[in-house]
This record gives C-alpha cells, sequence and structure tokens, in this order.
C-alpha cells in the first residue's frame, strides 16, 4: 500500500511541490529557515492523512528513526516538529492554501476525473453546506460567533460553509470554504445565507469557466442567492420544503389538479420479499417566483416489505430548479438533487467521526491556525478518497478505512527496509 499512496499522489500531482512553492510564499526570514513550506505544508497535510489526532501523536511518531526515515523515502520530503509546523501555520495567510487546493482540484479538472459524474452530461453537481467545528467557553478570537441562553450564557462557537463537488460514487471534494465569522465586529451575528452569497462570489471568482449545478437545502430558498446563480449561468437544485412559497405551491396545485402534471412510476425487487416503488412527479410548466422562473419535481419513495405489509416505509423528496423539468431528466435531476446528502455523510460525517478529527482544536486561540489546519484537512481528505475509491487498488475492498490507515502507519513505524522502486506496476486509476 505505501507504494500504492506515493504513486498514487505522482500519478494525479507530479509536481506536487511546485505546487506548494508556488501557492505558499515563504515570508520567514532565511536565516531561520531550516525546513521548506513543501516540507511544512506536507507534515500539516499528512497529520491529518495518517489520522494522528493530535500534534502530540504526530511528534512521538517522528520521534521514531524508522518513522522518518520511511517518511522522507515515501514522499521526498523531511519530517518537521509539529511546533515547528504550528509557527508556520499561525502566521500564513489562509489565500495560499486556498490557492494551493484550487491548483489540486484544476489538475484533477484537467485529467476529466470527475467528467463522467456530470449532471446532464455538463454540469458538475456542487453542494452547500454548513457546519460547526469548535465551541469554546470563552471568545478565542476577536469576532467569534456566539450564541446566548435563555439563562444568559453566552457559548462561543465556530461554524463554517462548504462547496463540495460531489458524484453519485461518493466523491465528496472541497472546492471552496467561506467562514461564518463577524468579521465587521458587529453586533448582528453572521449567518449561513450571508455566508452563502459571499461563497457564490468566490466559486465564480475561483472557477468562472466551470459548469455548475448547485444543490441547496431549503434555507437558500430566496430570490437572491437564485438570481446570483443564475447570473453566473449556473443551475440550482434546492429542497423545496413544506409551509414555505406558498403561492408557488398553490400554483403547482392548480396545475395537478387540471391533470396538467406529470406522473411515472419505476419498480424494483431486492429480492423474493423487498420491493421499492418510485412514484415520480414534475410540473412541466414553468412557475414564477418574483423574477424567477422555476420548475417542480417531485419522487415518494416507498419501501415494501411483501411478507409484512405493515412495515411499509414512505420517503418524499421534493424540489425546485431553473432546470426545465421533462419526463426524459426528472429522474437524473431529483438524483442529482439527492446528492446534496453526500456533503453530509461523504463530507462531515467522515471527517468529524472516522479519525480525521475535524473537531480537535489543533491550535487554540489563532483564526488563522484554525483556518489553515482546516485546509489542509480537506487536501488530505482530497488525497485520501483518489486513493480509496481507485478500482484496481491493491489492497482489500473489504478492509475499514480506519483500519486500512492503521496498516499504513503501521508499515511506516516498522519497516525498515521500505525503499520506494523506481520503476515497477503502472496503475490504471480508474473509480467506481
Amino acid at each position: 500500500m505505501l507504494n500504492f499512496v506515493r504513486r498514487t499522489i505522482d500519478h494525479f500531482f507530479p509536481d506536487l511541490s511546485d505546487l506548494i512553492e508556488e501557492s505558499c510564499i515563504d515570508t520567514r526570514r532565511k536565516a531561520s529557515i531550516k525546513y521548506s513550506i513543501s516540507e511544512i505544508v506536507l507534515a500539516a497535510v499528512f497529520l491529518h492523512t495518517c489520522k494522528a489526532g493530535s500534534r502530540n501523536s504526530m511528534n512521538q511518531d517522528r520521534s521514531e528513526p524508522v518513522f522518518k526515515k520511511n517518511y522522507r523515502e515515501l514522499f521526498g520530503f523531511r519530517l518537521p516538529h509539529m511546533d515547528t509546523v504550528n509557527d508556520v501555520m499561525k502566521k500564513l495567510p489562509e489565500e495560499m492554501l486556498e490557492r494551493l487546493r484550487k491548483k489540486m482540484i484544476r489538475c484533477l479538472l484537467t485529467k476529466r476525473v470527475f467528467h463522467k459524474y456530470r449532471f446532464l452530461g455538463e454540469y458538475f453537481v456542487i453542494a452547500l453546506d454548513a457546519t460547526g467545528i469548535f465551541t469554546f467557553e470563552k471568545s478565542p478570537y476577536p469576532n467569534c460567533p456566539y450564541k446566548t441562553s435563555k439563562t444568559g450564557k453566552r457559548t462561543y462557537h465556530q461554524p463554517v460553509l462548504e462547496a463540495k463537488l460531489v458524484t453519485r460514487n461518493g466523491f465528496s471534494i472541497s472546492l471552496c470554504t467561506e467562514w461564518i465569522i463577524n468579521e465587521d465586529g458587529a453586533s448582528k451575528q453572521d449567518c449561513e445565507y450571508k455566508a452563502g452569497l459571499r461563497l457564490m462570489k468566490k466559486l465564480k471568482r475561483d472557477y468562472p469557466r466551470l459548469p455548475m449545478c448547485i444543490v441547496l437545502d431549503g434555507l437558500y430558498a430566496k430570490q437572491p442567492i437564485m438570481s446570483q446563480i443564475s447570473q453566473n449561468n449556473w443551475k440550482y437544485i434546492i429542497v423545496w420544503k413544506d409551509k414555505t412559497m406558498y403561492a408557488q405551491q398553490d400554483k403547482v396545485q392548480e396545475h395537478r389538479d387540471a391533470g396538467l402534471t406529470v406522473k411515472s412510476t419505476k419498480e424494483k425487487y431486492h429480492n423474493q420479499i423487498k420491493k421499492t416503488i418510485r412514484e415520480y412527479e414534475h410540473d412541466p410548466n414553468e412557475i414564477k417566483y418574483k423574477t424567477e422562473s422555476i420548475w417542480y419535481a417531485r419522487l415518494v419513495e416507498i419501501h415494501k416489505n411483501l411478507k409484512k405489509p405493515e412495515e411499509e416505509k414512505r420517503t418524499k423528496f421534493v424540489f425546485m430548479t431553473n432546470v426545465k423539468v421533462t419526463k426524459d431528466n426528472v429522474m437524473e435531476l431529483i438524483e442529482a438533487g439527492r446528492l446534496r446528502w453526500k456533503i453530509e455523510n461523504e463530507g462531515f460525517n467522515i471527517q468529524k467521526n472516522h479519525e480525521y478529527h475535524l473537531h480537535h482544536k489543533m491550535s487554540r486561540g489563532n483564526i488563522n491556525a484554525i483556518k489553515n489546519y482546516y485546509l489542509c484537512l480537506q487536501i488530505a481528505h482530497l488525497l485520501d478518497q483518489l486513493i480509496l475509491k481507485c478500482k484496481n487498488r491493491p489492497f482489500s475492498k473489504n478492509k475499514t478505512v480506519k483500519k486500512l490507515w492503521e496498516y499504513f502507519t503501521s508499515a511506516l513505524r516498522i519497516m525498515e527496509d521500505f525503499c520506494f522502486p523506481k520503476s515497477g506496476k503502472r496503475y490504471n486509476y480508474r473509480f467506481e
């Protein structure tokens, strides 16, 4: 597996060191530089890749001569002390790591890694969602968002809004990040919706020509954000919650009563006992919402147990979109809308609960270091997904991710004769 990790990185990012050097300008005094900026950044990324969990845990691995030797043999860089890394993370502008992530994404787009997963054969599906990453008892830095309880107790927290490229095979790749923080010092708290408007501008700035379909939850079903997406020549699919946009829901009901909506049914037997019935409905007529033209699509998924009819389970999915819905694209459109859950499951859930330690404060009280460690985690997760989702990976598909990376780090600790071969087996990097 060690060789496969190295080959995967070399395959997708053959000039990773150059990408880091171009993106992260080293402003340290030359006399004080012991490790290059590439070695510093790669160590911060590897901290998350090897699931160390803390800087102290990484330093303990670093103290082992075999680990340091194998790390250098594998990546071609020395492994600095994590206190040295932390000193740089506190001062390195976050824009530099954002630039590095953007260049890595562009490398993958150039290699057409995600092209076969596009919506309608054209649009990359981008999911937006926010999550909380830290909580504090006291204000850790100026303008940190907070909540006040009924008793008057103030709790500080740090949420972040993410835009991730999601695919049906499970990719959840971070494209852009917007921090929800009261940067202007105003008494009114920043919020996810306002951060969403800012994130749209950053996405357009960073990927001006990338065709996108933005999938959003019901919070974003508002005219300003719809108009901004349309002005960027993107598409959107938004969850349409009950008891919202009453006038437009009444219009859909009028069309339903007049027989203008189109319905279809699809059945799938999983075995002799269980089957799923999918009831699709869409309105081919556009509905006006202020300055926007939207279309309606719905799926009711019925899970049946033929031996126990009382266990029937129904799930409803309703979406609004600026894509004209037809009988030919309604199924693909609803599946694209449902991909929004990938940012929750394959994105935030993996990073919080599967050894990435998103909640762990790698640096306390310094918002710049917090942002930089978070961006390094996103880069590490990107590399991990490329390694784990390769169809021809040379390790068991039955191993859990946790056990797989335990094996990886254990091999670095004990393989004294490890040496990366200069030539050998070539892997066909296709994804499931």
